[in-house]
């Protein structure tokens, strides 16, 4: 085949190379990722070795792979003790960078041993500590709440082409229960990704007779959809106004009035940039935008997150009394892990608990198993 077609060989697999970097998030087969970051630092940095590995999985002897499993080992453990990793994350550290490893160069890292034995090890570790992983809980934001802290905190949308972005960003966040990451980009170094991040093009207005607009139409990726279906553009159609927040308005007041950008341009700029650069946001500046918004009405602003807007869209629209399977459609969410993002109201549980406490129920299995000791009456049948 070599002899037949030249050069097929070393095209296949520089193009093979490319389409498995192109399966991961970062387009570079997750080379950027923190774990992969990590897992250069204490390899070459640290101990001088190469960061890949590979052992043949057939020839390679039992003892040099479980010293391979080892050198994993003590990465997880380096990560945990020196870099302040949590157990749970070094598992996944340990996880993301074996599936690089298996991309780079076709096999596992110890030869594809199970790491099995180093998840169990994590496990000793975190008992050891007598204390569970402590995990940071973040608040929803209240529609409310986000229209006063935009109203009263450092931002003004209304004079400031800058403030406007994020303004608008975060009105679009909550009442679309979209993730910062479908709106901003996650790492600031990766910059505007037009099949992933929306531009000033995503955006529609439909207008009435007067000019004015009436409908808005936002076109987003679900960031979390896997394969190719990560760069189909889904529809949100934001209400042009509303009691507390008004998506459609703060879009057109940003990309037609105070931050507008000469329609050729439109599809090469992101819908929400620094002004002054062109520049994607982060999410990174966002989360910073939104905490001093809460700081503004007297929240405790290290509570809340980027993520805290979707968290709120999807709890006010539970509050709403909205069916589950509508919030899941609103929110692009392929499974019931919507349920993660709603935080029950202190009245309701109370009340659901009350009910539960003067609940006078029937176990039937057990009224059957034996009826003389289970006392088995009349009642039972209703």
């Amino acid at each position: 085949m070599a002899a037949a077609q030249p050069g097929f060989i070393a095209a296949y697999r520089a193009g093979a190379q490319r389409a498995r970097d192109a399966s991961c998030v970062d387009g570079a087969g997750n080379s950027t990722h923190t774990a992969v970051q990590r897992w250069g630092a204490f390899t070459v940095v640290a101990l001088r070795v190469a960061m890949l590995r590979p052992l043949d999985p057939l020839r390679t002897t039992l003892e040099r792979k479980l010293q391979e499993v080892d050198f994993v080992e003590a990465y997880a453990w380096w990560l945990v003790t020196q870099t302040n990793v949590n157990t749970e994350s070094a598992w996944s550290y340990v996880c993301t960078v074996n599936a690089w490893h298996d991309r780079a160069t076709g096999v596992g890292l110890a030869g594809g041993m199970s790491l099995g034995r180093v998840k169990r090890m994590l496990d000793g570790m975190q008992r050891l500590t007598g204390s569970p992983i402590a995990r940071l809980r973040r608040v929803g934001v209240r529609p409310a709440h986000l229209a006063s802290g935009i109203r009263l905190g450092p931002l003004r949308p209304a004079s400031d082409p800058a403030d406007a972005n994020y303004a608008a960003l975060m009105e679009t966040a909550l009442v679309a229960i979209a993730r910062a990451g479908e709106l901003a980009a996650s790492r600031p170094a990766s910059g505007f990704l037009r099949n992933l991040h929306p531009s000033r093009a995503d955006v529609r207005f439909k207008l009435d007779a007067a000019g004015r607009p009436v409908e808005c139409t936002l076109w987003i990726v679900n960031c979390k959809a896997k394969g190719a279906e990560r760069f189909r553009r889904l529809p949100v159609y934001l209400p042009m106004s509303g009691a507390h927040l008004s998506p459609g308005w703060a879009l057109w007041h940003l990309t037609e009035i105070i931050d507008p950008v000469p329609l050729e341009r439109r599809a090469v700029t992101p819908l929400f940039r620094v002004p002054s650069t062109n520049a994607v946001l982060s999410v990174a500046q966002v989360r910073a935008k939104l905490r001093l918004c809460m700081a503004a009405i007297g929240r405790d602003a290290s509570s809340y997150g980027a993520h805290s807007l979707r968290i709120g869209g999807a709890t006010a629209l539970a509050w709403l009394r909205v069916p589950g399977e509508r919030i899941q459609c609103a929110g692009r969410w392929h499974s019931d892990a919507y349920l993660a993002y709603i935080r029950e109201r202190r009245a309701e549980t109370l009340s659901m608990l009350t009910q539960l406490a003067g609940a006078d129920t029937d176990d039937l299995e057990a009224d059957f198993v034996d009826i003389d000791l289970n006392g088995f009456d009349a009642d039972d049948y209703d």
